[in-house]
Parts: C-alpha cells; sequence; structure tokens
C-alpha cells in the first residue's frame, strides 16, 4: 500500500512538472515580479500557483496536496532563474540624480530660508509640483532611460531633496492632475500643474547654467518666474 501511495505522489509530481499552462503562468508572473529579490519572487510564485492550482483542481488527496506544492515550488526555482532579476542600479544614474536633486533642494531650501510659511504653503500646490515633474523628467527623456526606471528615478530624487515629505506631495498632486483629466470643473488644476511643467522644462533646458535656475523658488515665493513662457 506504501509503495502504490509512493509510486501515485512520484506520478503525479512528475504530472504538475510537465503541465505547459504552469510553466506559462509561472514565467509570466517571474517576469511581473523580476524588480523584487530572488526569494520574494520564489515565495510569490510558489504561493500563487499553488492557490490557483487548487483553485482549478479543488478536492485533492493528501499525496497530491504535497505533490503539487513540490513540483509548483520547483516551477517557481526555475522560472524565476530563467526570467532574471531587473533591480535598479543607483550607481548608473547617480550622476543625473545627484545633479538634478541638487538644483531642486537649492531653489526649495532658498525659498524656505526666505519666507518659511509661504514657500511650505506653495510647495503643496499643483505649480510646483507641475515644475518638478517638468524639471525632471528633461532630464530622463535627455539622457534616454527605460520606461521601467522612471518611477524609481523620481523617488530617488524627490527623497533626496526632502526625505517622504516631496514624495508624498508629488503622488499626491500628480494623482490630482490625472483626476482633473477626467473630471469637469477642475481646468484650473490642469492649467496650474501645466504652467509648472512648461517653467521646470524651460529652466532644465539651461544646460550650460550661465543663469542659474530660479523658477520654482518664484512659484514657491508667491513671486512671477523671470522668464516668458508661450
Amino acid at each position: 500500500m506504501e509503495t502504490e501511495i509512493e509510486i501515485l505522489f512520484f506520478a503525479a509530481t512528475a504530472k504538475f512538472l510537465i503541465d505547459p499552462l504552469v510553466w506559462l503562468l509561472s514565467i509570466l508572473l517571474a517576469f511581473v515580479s523580476r524588480k523584487k529579490h530572488f526569494l520574494v519572487r520564489v515565495t510569490f510564485i510558489w504561493v500563487a500557483m499553488f492557490l490557483m492550482t487548487l483553485l482549478v483542481l479543488g478536492e485533492m488527496r493528501d499525496y497530491q496536496y504535497i505533490a503539487v506544492s513540490i513540483a509548483n515550488f520547483i516551477i517557481a526555482i526555475i522560472s524565476t532563474l530563467i526570467i532574471k532579476s531587473k533591480r535598479f542600479d543607483n550607481k548608473k544614474h547617480l550622476q543625473l540624480t545627484n545633479l538634478v536633486g541638487e538644483e531642486l533642494h537649492n531653489q526649495i531650501y532658498s525659498a524656505l530660508k526666505e519666507n518659511e510659511d509661504i514657500a511650505g504653503k506653495n510647495l503643496t500646490e499643483m505649480k510646483a509640483t507641475g515644475y518638478i515633474f517638468g524639471f525632471i523628467n528633461h532630464f530622463i527623456q535627455e539622457s534616454g532611460i527605460e520606461d521601467d526606471d522612471h518611477d524609481e528615478i523620481y523617488k530617488i530624487i524627490l527623497n533626496g531633496v526632502l526625505p517622504n515629505k516631496l514624495e508624498e506631495i508629488f503622488v499626491k498632486n500628480y494623482a490630482r492632475h490625472e483626476l482633473a483629466k477626467v473630471t469637469e470643473g477642475l481646468e484650473v488644476e490642469i492649467e496650474k500643474f501645466d504652467t509648472g511643467i512648461k517653467w521646470g522644462e524651460y529652466d532644465a533646458s539651461l544646460s550650460d547654467y550661465t543663469v542659474r535656475p530660479e523658477s520654482l523658488k518664484s512659484i514657491l515665493l508667491d513671486k512671477k518666474p523671470k522668464i516668458t513662457i508661450n
């Protein structure tokens, strides 16, 4: 009897190991999770595939549960090894993040030093967020950075200038901008954000910096930037 169960167990394990649909889904999950750590990816794929298998097959015998678990674990490891991790390389973009972060830092802190109350309030407004988006995005586009790395670039720069706070403001206002595009009566929000983008892009385009970027400082202090944008 015990030998018979062992045979059934190995047969069930082999059956799941050669299932093309299980492999296809596992490799797809490996691709989706490619930016995560190896162990996180393996666990994610293993659990996800195990639950999907249970959902499809329903109630099984004890040896089948073990066979499914082992087979899915093996497939999860192999799938993760096939689709290698694509982790963000901080060093690769260090020069860009340092340059952009320093320019934004200088303007923001200069404005806060001059009038902390007004500058702090205006930093949470759409026009300032639009400027920051336009400024950073200009350098990203000029550098030809892959789309998958954009979010991480923004995160590094924003948290380098004002840890946690600036990223929180940015995410919140960017979401407001996206909502305004599909909601009537919020055209002013879009206009402010888009105006900020134009000023940010213009300042970022001054690559030789014979004149230092100051438009964000002006926005934060309720002053009109010293440039004219059509």
